[in-house]
């Protein structure tokens, strides 16, 4: 005769479920950059994969002066009638990196600090999108895909332009995931789109149940321990916790570029 999987077996399947669903869109997103080119002109893009449901989320993107750039768009998806907000020019950041390109072998670490973990090497000359730069690091993506942070005497600069930035208020954010893309408008009308871009928004209860179980044993019942899918939830879990920590090495460097609020379409 089959036997029935007990209650406790089906709660533990239930929640690595939704522990994987939870974190499968950052996951997705961890090795892609959100970049476009038209022409000669570049957009560079690379969006935090979770950020705290409720808050403000700012969203910035380094697009290069070979074009003449008339306006910059931030879509937000919502349903059938998405959001459209201006992205400002920030003037005060002047003139900053879009792309570079590796003069020896170069590691990227998950942090701007000699001290964070490697994520792994850039070989000389390859290239590498930057969105961001933080003390003596760009903050970017490679054209292998790997996502992080490369000492700046590492990477000589091939394409600089202009920073963008807007700020998202809590009424866009309180979400469960931000999806979004970035348009560019040359002076000839030409509209340049990024990849659709999906950010976890996470509360402050599933936040504390990551950090649990990445910084210590989280509090359940200890039946569950002697479960597989316990574990495989566990790993899930400080998998999330990692993401989260480690996308809030670049987040003081993205909110002090803009302070700039927008009335959204």
């Amino acid at each position: 005769m089959r036997q029935l999987a007990n209650n406790d077996t089906i709660l533990d399947f239930i929640i690595s479920l939704l522990i994987i669903y939870l974190l499968f869109p950052p996951l997705l997103y961890d090795a892609r950059a959100a970049t476009a080119a038209l022409d000669d002109g570049v957009i560079a893009h690379f969006p935090a994969r979770v950020g705290r449901y409720g808050q403000q989320v700012t969203v910035r993107a380094h697009i290069a002066d070979d074009i003449e750039i008339e306006k910059v768009t931030l879509v937000v998806e919502n349903g059938n009638k998405p959001l459209r907000g201006k992205m400002p020019r920030l003037s005060q950041a002047g003139e900053v990196p879009v792309s570079g390109q590796a003069i020896r072998d170069a590691s990227v670490r998950t942090g701007p600090a000699a001290n964070k973990n490697i994520k792994g090497r850039l070989t000389p000359g390859e290239y590498m999108q930057i969105a961001g730069e933080k003390n003596d690091y760009y903050r970017g993506v490679s054209a292998s895909g790997i996502k992080g942070f490369v000492l700046k005497q590492d990477i000589e600069i091939i394409n600089t332009g202009s920073a963008y930035a807007v700020t998202l208020p809590s009424s866009i954010t309180s979400r469960s995931i931000l999806t979004y893309h970035i348009e560019a408008q040359d002076s000839k009308g030409n509209i340049i789109r990024t990849d659709k871009v999906s950010m976890r928004l996470l509360t402050e209860e599933e936040i504390d149940m990551f950090m649990a179980g990445y910084g210590g044993p989280a509090t359940v019942p200890a039946p569950l321990y002697k479960k597989p899918l316990f574990w495989v939830g566990m790993a899930a879990i400080a998998g999330g916790a990692y993401i989260y920590s480690s996308d809030r090495d670049g987040e003081n460097e993205n909110l002090t570029t803009a302070e700039v609020m927008v009335e959204w379409e």
